[in-house]
């Protein structure tokens, strides 16, 4: 053929070859092959879903396994393929977004822990109680105007080399994303200033502690040195946990919402919420056990009993930052190992190989060369076809392989019960996709429609001509068949299906299995008599014939476990940035609370310097202070990340994306993570310690008199 010019309107990144179906069909013998029929209505009022036309279709007998398709139906499935990756994706996002109402809320409090005199002042010359918080308002607002113009700027930034560097899939390779880029147009300016209006909202919020709590403090008051006296109490906020609580655990029972587990994110926030109201209560009771003797001690065992609160507000921003780290932390090291477990059971044999894009399966005749090759001791053949059983989502992958009926969890990873073979019908088992999607239930009997089209992986290839495969007039349009059992497929989340290979090719009328990959076996090498399993590889690939090894892709089992866990290192690579960027929120809340409570405990320390407790001894009062509420923030927030973890692991990651996983969480990791986040706050608590008392105290007791 000549090359005739270029498509403007092409995908940058796909291959595509346009030509007349005439020259096509002259080239390739395929004249009675017609794979699609393009209909443009002639009366535009009968556009609507074509129920019209399917109805006059299914009178023809030839025309029962025509699928009718909008033009936009390709999009809208894979936008439903990655849309649960794009929502817990912005949920993460949110989740970084959100523990920036501690950070905003400390610098607050910082704010008006210093500003109280002047303030108070304020007050005293007649400024009216909601013209202080107005002014306290503007104050955090500019905050956040400032935060939200930087964060967008940096937002987009980074998506621009995110999108260069790895694209839309961030460099998975699960999604097609090929020339994603960042566009200046008006979604772009949308989205800024949505997640700009976010972050205002996040420093209102923030401020709102702060701002009421100066509204209940009197302009005298505040001359003096007064604090604003809590609101609530560590009982009452423990049973506004419990309530909350009980909300999230009814979340759980929620059906997800368009295949969104709307109730289980409801859940999660919930679940966090209560767990950061609950820390007053947990912190007073442990000091109710605080035994150990000696002055600072004492002091410390005090405070925390008479104001809890003023100690779990501290801690707060930590706390949240740390329990939803453990948690992502835990479903993403469960996850790793559930795939990687996977990959054992599904990857029996020693080298793959896969029938490339655009070329025929094989026949019995290559199936017989490959399997006389040298070196093997078993061969295994399978066949991969696509089914659409639903036009707004993405088809169905139909896996003809060789099993055992019986016993089929020695092939299969199954999970739950497994029932024996059918005695009249086809046995199938079916991924965990396909319970949630379509309900195929363990035990059920559901049509299977004929594919149309064989894939080797996702990607379409031509079938060979009916006559070939064996398909005529009498050939069903779809069978009946059992499904016997579920098993675990995270390679494919919109759904698989597994028959055998015989029960396959009675039931569909198929006079042979045209193989899309083979599994190949080697004979296990003999120290001294055979060469290396390397060189064992290679001999096998040499033994090829050249014509069939150009329509191959091949890859030994290490090759495919290597990449598919590469690929999944660098689909999670954004989460670990996320749970950096929120510890780091974290700890500069910290040090932003400490800040403001050393600011307003000035006058405490000089009294406690002129009753004889040396300078040291109020250095070490405070770090015994930040070392052991930071430690019990720490142990809390893993404790209630563990709960997280188990949201997202049994109830988040199966609504989602309809696979299921055994938590095995990484111990060592989160524990030196906890510890390194424990050093890191002592350190900033001792650089706010030494700021405090380079403070003259004599000039602090001067100002209270």
């Amino acid at each position: 053929m000549t090359l005739g010019g270029s498509l403007a309107q092409a995908t940058a990144g796909r291959d595509l070859l346009v030509t007349d179906i005439a020259s096509l069909q002259e080239a390739s013998g395929l004249h009675h092959a017609v794979s699609r029929i393009d209909i443009r209505w002639k009366e535009p009022e009968r556009s609507g879903n074509g129920a019209e036309l399917l109805a006059e279709l299914a009178q023809d007998r030839q025309a029962t396994s025509l699928l009718l398709v909008r033009p936009d139906d390709e999009a809208e499935r894979m936008s439903n393929l990655s849309r649960a990756y794009r929502v817990n994706l912005g949920i993460l996002a949110l989740v970084a977004l959100l523990t920036g109402v501690f950070i905003v809320q400390s610098n607050m409090q910082l704010l008006a822990s210093r500003q109280l005199p002047s303030l108070a002042i304020l007050g005293v010359l007649g400024a009216s109680r909601h013209q202080i918080q107005a002014l306290m308002r503007l104050q955090a607002l500019a905050l956040g105007l400032t935060g939200a113009l930087l964060g967008a700027v940096l937002g987009i930034a980074l998506a621009w080399i995110l999108l260069a560097r790895t694209g839309g899939d961030l460099g998975s390779g699960l999604i097609r994303s090929s020339g994603a880029s960042v566009r200046a147009d008006a979604s772009l300016l949308f989205t800024a200033l949505f997640h700009g209006a976010l972050g205002v909202g996040v420093a209102w919020l923030g401020a709102l502690g702060p701002v009421r709590a100066m509204g209940r403090l009197s302009p005298i008051a505040a001359l003096k040195g007064a604090l604003p006296a809590p609101r609530a109490s560590a009982a009452s906020l423990a049973w506004l946990a419990a309530a909350l609580l009980g909300m999230g655990a009814a979340g759980l029972v929620v059906a997800p919402l368009g295949h969104l587990p709307i109730g289980a994110y409801a859940a999660l926030a919930l679940w966090l919420c209560a767990g950061l109201l609950a820390m007053p209560l947990l912190i007073q009771r442990l000091a109710q056990g605080w035994s150990r003797r000696g002055a600072l001690n004492w002091l410390t065992r005090q405070r925390a009993l008479a104001a809890p609160l003023s100690l779990s507000f501290s801690m707060t921003g930590i706390v949240a930052s740390v329990s939803l780290c453990v948690a992502v932390t835990l479903m993403i090291g469960s996850f790793r190992d559930a795939v990687s477990a996977w990959l054992d059971h599904v990857l029996p044999a020693d080298v793959y190989a896969r029938v490339l894009k655009g070329e025929t399966p094989m026949d019995q005749a290559t199936q017989q060369s490959l399997a006389a090759l040298p070196g093997l001791r078993r061969t295994e053949f399978q066949q991969v076809l696509e089914v659409t059983l639903a036009t707004d989502r993405p088809p169905v992958l139909l896996i003809v392989r060789e099993l055992d009926p019986a016993t089929a969890q020695s092939r299969l990873p199954v999970t739950g019960a497994l029932l024996p073979p059918h005695p009249e019908m086809p046995s199938v088992w079916v991924s965990e996709a396909m319970v949630d999607l379509y309900g195929w239930a363990i035990g059920s009997a559901q049509q299977l429609p004929l594919p149309g089209v064989v894939a080797g992986d996702s990607t379409p290839q031509q079938l060979p001509p009916p006559d070939v495969v064996g398909a005529d007039s009498t050939t069903p349009a779809s069978i009946r068949v059992f499904v016997a059992g579920v098993w675990r497929d995270y390679a494919r989340q919109s759904g698989s299906i597994v028959i055998e290979r015989r029960q396959w090719l009675a039931s569909s009328g198929r006079a042979q299995l045209f193989a899309t990959d083979v599994g190949w076996t080697l004979e296990p090498a003999r120290q001294g008599v055979d060469a290396s399993p390397e060189q064992q590889v290679s001999k096998l690939v040499n033994a090829i014939d050249p014509a069939i090894a150009s329509t191959l892709e091949i890859r030994t089992a290490q090759d495919i476990r290597q990449l598919s866990m590469r690929i999944f290192d660098r689909s999670f690579t954004v989460t670990y940035a996320l749970q950096a960027v929120a510890l780091l929120i974290g700890l500069l809340g910290v040090t932003g609370t400490l800040a403001s409570q050393s600011t307003t405990r000035l006058r405490e320390f000089a009294v406690l310097r002129h009753l004889g407790l040396s300078r040291m001894a109020c250095v070490r009062l405070l770090l015994l202070e930040t070392g052991v509420v930071l430690a019990v923030a720490l142990g809390w927030g893993m404790l209630l990340g563990l709960a997280l973890a188990w949201i997202l692991i049994d109830w988040v990651n199966p609504q989602s994306f309809h696979w299921s996983m055994d938590m095995k969480p990484p111990g060592g990791a989160i524990a030196l993570g906890l510890v390194a986040v424990w050093i890191a706050g002592m350190l900033s608590g001792a650089l706010v310690i030494r700021t405090m008392m380079q403070q003259p105290m004599l000039r602090n007791v001067k100002e209270d008199w």
